[in-house]
């Protein structure tokens, strides 16, 4: 209906503009011709043909754009649609929001799944210690597992990293270890090393996706800038991708190579 009312719309306007080219030049002719004042005398005033042919034009024009704001209305509508269709991210500024947001996720996830993540706690800082918000985050994750596990659930916990060989990097294997074993939930506990670095840590945990971006500050690899989404179809693909592929091409590190 709406693009049969824009195609009416557009005849519209183009005939009040033929119209109104015709007149102008008939009696653009007809005056070089001959004095045509006299016959139009019936018209008190020859600016009333002028305002006519003027409101003609104006009258198709806002038609015309009457039904293309009207198309206009329409596409946005549908990418708006569109947008609220796509997956929804929360903008996480800061490390802190970023492990926050993972301490969150690992909380409310179900007894009976695996939360999957790679080095979600990739710098303790150059002095070696963990912030405040770094051990609410792991101590959220081992009380969750450990809750789990009393209540008979299979809930564990996956960790990829990367280049495990760095001394930085042992001193965080080793402190999640301990984290682990002092909660009794070792054995829920399964990490591999990836042959490459990336610029960016995940985790996955039910429905949540949290996604970290890292960068050099004052020498120490933190978190700048991150997103969450509880998009559970991109979770559900996320995971099938962690498993599938980093899971999977990734070496098994024993506790004890810790």
């Amino acid at each position: 209906m709406n693009k049969r009312w824009n195609v009416l719309s557009r005849r519209f306007s183009i005939g009040a503009l033929v119209v109104t080219g015709v007149i102008g030049i008939g009696v653009g002719l007809a005056d070089m011709v001959f004095d045509i004042r006299h016959l139009i005398s019936f018209i008190k005033d020859p600016q009333d043909i002028v305002l006519v042919v003027v409101s003609l034009l104006a009258l198709g024009l806002g038609i015309e754009r009457s039904a293309g704001f009207e198309s206009l209305e329409q596409d946005l509508k549908r990418v708006e649609s569109v947008l609220h269709s796509a997956v929804p991210f929360k903008v996480l500024v800061g490390e802190d929001l970023i492990f926050r947001e993972a301490a969150r996720a690992v909380q409310e996830c179900g007894d009976s799944e695996v939360i999957r993540a790679t080095g979600i706690s990739p710098s303790p800082g150059a002095s070696g210690t963990e912030k405040q918000y770094q051990r609410e985050y792991l101590l959220a994750l081992v009380e969750r597992i450990q809750r789990a596990k009393e209540r008979g659930g299979s809930l564990s916990y996956r960790w990829v990293i990367a280049d495990v060989g760095s001394e930085r990097k042992r001193r965080i294997l080793k402190r999640r270890v301990r984290a682990f074993t002092d909660k009794g939930i070792l054995d829920r506990f399964l990490v591999r090393e990836f042959a490459h670095t990336w610029p960016m840590e995940m985790l996955i945990a039910g429905n949540v996706v949290v996604i970290g971006f890292s960068g050099l500050t004052t020498g120490a690899l933190t978190f700048r800038v991150g997103v969450s989404t509880a998009d559970s179809s991109f979770a559900w693909h996320m995971a099938q991708w962690y498993d599938d592929f980093l899971w999977t091409t990734s070496q098994v590190l024993e506790a004890s190579e810790v």
